[in-house]
């Protein structure tokens, strides 16, 4: 324990950690504490249209970037990692101008084909708006992350999430027309998106690259175009598919239902993988740099969490209805079977995003391609298939089934990266 204590608990890694972790874990409370508040505001079909658009901006994200933005943190050059960056902000520039063009010209022709309402298209046709507002912010908490800046990235966070719920009770309370989560939403982006464009500016990331720059970088980093991307897509398709499948098939009070109950599991979660996943990214590539071993540090750190986590899961999931009704009310008591379903799913897939991007750092975007693409296809392949054959809750069985197998199998080979590249430590040595 002494010996665990002196590798990771007093590093630089625990103290980037708590930086960040901080303003994290402020986030994310606040966002769960108010989905009491939110839910006795705004009904089911509300929660419904935002997780729909929410999860159309989210699959977008993945694209826009072509996935170069997680290049940013790799090179020990702060010049090169200021080229990439003007890369990624270059290409967002790009397909915003595209995915502007095609609501403009197809969108109502779009929401025709996928059975939404012809009322909903205002809500619609902001979508590049907000795709390049999260796609700017994205590209830049890199840049923060790569910089050590953990404190300015933390506050940033918290004070975008701050002002979209304020917003979003204001609205809800004085009864104004239109879905006040909506809104929000868009508020708490452009928030995100003004602090950030100032500290980028500040340490003077934001530059212009030419063309052949762009070439250059394009070449120099295809790897994370021809199979992160790709990878990456299917990642963020698989899991949020089911959210088009339950709008098409169940409607939107049904993906309130399971919106709200994926809010209030995933929340907490996301304290423990993603705050630490990005010092987690730097940590580990800054030691890959070095040729340093990296087995111990990950290993430990992987039982830790699961000691931990595995009675908060017990609880979740004995006292889930009596937690849904103290909550959220009766009407939204139906949310419970959606939350005991999940939670076997959300802890596979806690272990997952938080040591998922070492394949990247270990230049294994190859292999992870492959057996994800193969994967994540016949996920999503069933989900379509058995869209309609299925009850509400049963198609949620089978959704997370299959997501809790895929991550078991993507855990397994990041394992198998991990020893490999251990494997040529000693072999170097």
């Amino acid at each position: 324990m002494k010996y665990f204590y002196n590798r990771v608990v007093s590093s630089i890694f625990l103290k980037d950690s708590f930086a960040f972790v901080v303003g994290f874990v402020s986030t994310n409370l606040l966002s769960f504490l108010t989905v009491p508040v939110l839910a006795r505001l705004f009904d089911p079909q509300d929660f419904g249209l935002v997780s729909v658009i929410t999860t159309i901006i989210t699959v977008l994200i993945s694209i826009v970037g072509l996935q170069y933005t997680e290049a940013i943190v790799l090179p020990d050059s702060k010049k090169e990692a200021r080229s990439i960056y003007g890369l990624t902000l270059n290409l967002l520039a790009f397909f915003s101008i595209i995915i502007t063009s095609i609501v403009t010209f197809l969108g109502s022709d779009l929401l025709t084909y996928a059975n939404r309402e012809a009322g909903e298209f205002g809500y619609y046709a902001l979508i590049p708006l907000m795709v390049f507002l999260k796609g700017f912010s994205y590209s830049s908490s890199k840049v923060l992350v790569r910089e050590r800046m953990f404190k300015f990235l933390s506050l940033t966070m918290f004070v975008s999430g701050l002002v979209g719920v304020i917003f979003k009770i204001f609205w809800g309370k004085l009864n104004f027309a239109g879905n006040g989560l909506y809104f929000g939403l868009i508020i708490s982006m452009l928030c995100e998106f003004l602090i950030l464009l100032f500290l980028v500016k500040r340490i003077s990331y934001i530059r212009f690259i030419s063309i052949a720059e762009s070439k250059r970088v394009l070449k120099k980093y295809s790897d994370f175009f021809c199979y992160t991307l790709p990878q990456k897509l299917l990642n963020s398709l698989g899991p949020n598919i089911v959210v088009f499948i339950i709008a098409a098939s169940y409607g939107k009070f049904y993906l309130g239902l399971y919106d709200v109950a994926f809010r209030l599991t995933r929340k907490p979660l996301e304290i423990f993988s993603n705050s630490i996943s990005q010092v987690l990214y730097q940590k580990i590539s800054s030691s890959i740099n070095k040729k340093l071993s990296i087995k111990f540090f990950v290993f430990k750190l992987a039982s830790y969490i699961f000691i931990l986590l595995t009675p908060l899961f017990i609880i979740l999931w004995t006292f889930a209805h009596e937690i849904i009704y103290f909550l959220l009310g009766s009407d939204w008591v139906e949310s419970t079977d959606v939350v005991r379903i999940l939670i076997p799913y959300l802890f596979s897939g806690v272990f997952l995003s938080l040591f998922g991007p070492i394949h990247i750092i270990l230049g294994k975007q190859k292999l992870f391609f492959n057996m994800s693409f193969i994967f994540n296809l016949v996920i999503i392949g069933l989900l379509l298939f058995f869209g309609n054959n299925y009850s509400f809750k049963g198609f949620l069985i089978l959704f997370s089934s299959l997501n809790i197998l895929i991550a078991l199998i993507k855990i397994s080979i990041l394992y198998y990266c991990i020893m490999n590249y251990e494997k040529s430590l000693t072999s170097s040595s």
